[in-house]
């Protein structure tokens, strides 16, 4: 029998009651992101609605009362999409308290803001948000979200990231920031704004944004302001005065120019299939620097899908990574991470563990070359492979048309040319991003059964899969 609106009500009281009550952290954030998610699917109905609302505004008291840490970040994140207008605020000041998880628990609120139409609940609460670093990192995020709804209120959120961006005093994390901002810029116009501020920072950061924004514009399909931004940037880098930082910002200009002078970026029709000639897709290789072209070791690959800057789980990943590499006698590839400084990486990442004398299998794949910087975004993977070998997309949910065995994917690497494998896991809860699960020829499921795995196990059953396996 179908119940009255009445008797359901009651019934939902026991349940965020007996929510409530739930112990453990992750048990109760679980549950809430379950109850939100299954009340956003309720049936319509004049008695339904407000049934439904105060039940949602239940769900969100409930998260608001839970001790800070990794729990309540989950809860946030899983109940943030059906907050209402005026629960939105009161939400993201429980994020920006959640140290430690307020960048990611922060952009959560925010989307969920911009997918309601409510930014003005929570903009004036971001815009007081005391720690600079974090406020310009939400607001270029919340940028990026309203560029695709609101164009002037997505030019009035960059701007006030602008401006907090220049009240912080380290030039790398200034930097860090405005290049973050370019990644995620989708129009030409708006980089004109992200260079203007490296340029109040110094000359080498200001040529470092050029050649980023270079890069960007030309992504976006706008030639000509790329190569004025490439171009201007190589005036700049003439002012570096540390020789070898000008020499590095000088070389990735030109790179910038020679790919756009020459045509070697696809920017569509990319082969995805099966068969796709991976020898044909324009090069995008890793610094000479952090890896060997020439390597016939097989690879295992972290694919970051984290929004913002580098954090604990970059580093913990590396750190368990590189033992596992150095027995198996693998090379490593961390695509799409935030940061260009691979050794500055390496000395924070042998922070985070005692394996091999804190850190010393990692000092020796960089030494011996073995560790690849792979410069790519979620939207946007590498275009070439051929330093990393041929791509393997490793996924609990394959695409039919994709899936292999290890004797097919090793049949077609022989075919391609190929010399190693590359195979690829998804660092983040979200898994690998569909723009890499599409522009991938081959995927495969490690379990046999399509059961997802936590990261380090993903990585443990990644290593044995290639023991042995001899280069193609």
């Amino acid at each position: 029998m179908r119940l009255n609106t009445s008797q359901a009500a009651a019934i939902l009281d026991q349940v965020i009651a007996a929510a409530g009550k739930v112990e453990r952290g992750w048990r109760k954030a679980e549950l809430l992101e379950h109850l939100a998610k299954r009340s956003a699917r309720w049936r319509e109905g004049p008695t339904a609605a407000p049934a439904r609302a105060r039940f949602q505004r239940r769900v969100i008291e409930t998260v608001l009362a839970m001790s800070p840490g990794q729990a309540r970040s989950a809860a946030t994140q899983g109940v943030a999409p059906i907050a209402a207008a005026d629960t939105l605020g009161p939400l993201l000041d429980h994020a920006l308290s959640n140290l430690g998880f307020e960048a990611e628990d922060g952009k959560a609120v925010l989307r969920a803001a911009v997918s309601a139409g409510a930014v003005s609940s929570v903009l004036d609460r971001l815009n007081s948000c005391p720690n600079a670093a974090l406020r310009a990192r939400l607001l270029g995020a919340l940028h990026h979200r309203l560029a695709k709804v609101d164009a002037g209120r997505a030019s009035a959120a960059l701007t006030h990231a602008l401006a907090s961006v220049d009240k912080l005093l380290d030039p790398a994390e200034r930097l860090e920031i405005l290049r973050m901002f370019i990644a995620s810029t989708e129009d030409a116009a708006s980089l004109y704004g992200i260079v203007e501020a490296g340029a109040r920072i110094g000359h080498y950061e200001h040529a470092r944004i050029l050649a980023a924004a270079g890069g960007r514009a030309d992504r976006l399909g706008d030639a000509g302001q790329a190569h004025e931004f490439l171009t201007t940037g190589l005036a700049i880098a003439l002012l570096v005065p540390d020789e070898a930082k000008r020499a590095s910002v000088d070389g990735n200009l030109r790179e910038g120019l020679d790919r756009l002078t020459q045509g070697k970026r696809t920017r569509s029709g990319r082969d995805t299939g099966a068969g796709a000639d991976l020898s044909r897709s324009p090069v995008r290789s890793a610094p000479a620097s952090s890896g060997s072209a020439t390597s016939a070791r097989h690879v295992l690959a972290l694919y970051d899908t984290y929004e913002g800057g580098l954090k604990e789980v970059h580093l913990r990943s590396i750190a368990r990574a590189a033992p596992l590499c150095h027995a198996f006698g693998l090379d490593l590839a961390l695509m799409g991470f935030p940061t260009s400084d691979l050794a500055q990486l390496v000395k924070e990442a042998a922070k985070e563990t005692n394996i091999g004398d804190g850190g010393r299998y990692l000092d020796d794949l960089v030494r011996e070359s073995r560790v690849l910087l792979v410069p790519c975004t979620t939207k946007e993977p590498p275009s070439d492979w051929s330093v990393l070998g041929l791509p393997v997309a490793t996924t609990s949910e394959p695409h039919l048309s994709k899936v292999a065995d290890f004797g097919s994917i090793l049949a077609a690497a022989r075919a391609a040319g190929a010399r190693r494998l590359c195979l690829i896991m998804g660092l983040g809860k979200r898994g690998l991003p569909p723009s890499l699960l599409n522009a991938v020829p081959w995927h495969l499921e490690l379990t046999g059964r399509n059961v997802s795995m936590e990261t380090a196990t993903a990585m443990g059953v990644i290593a044995e899969r290639l023991r042995g396996v001899p280069p193609v």
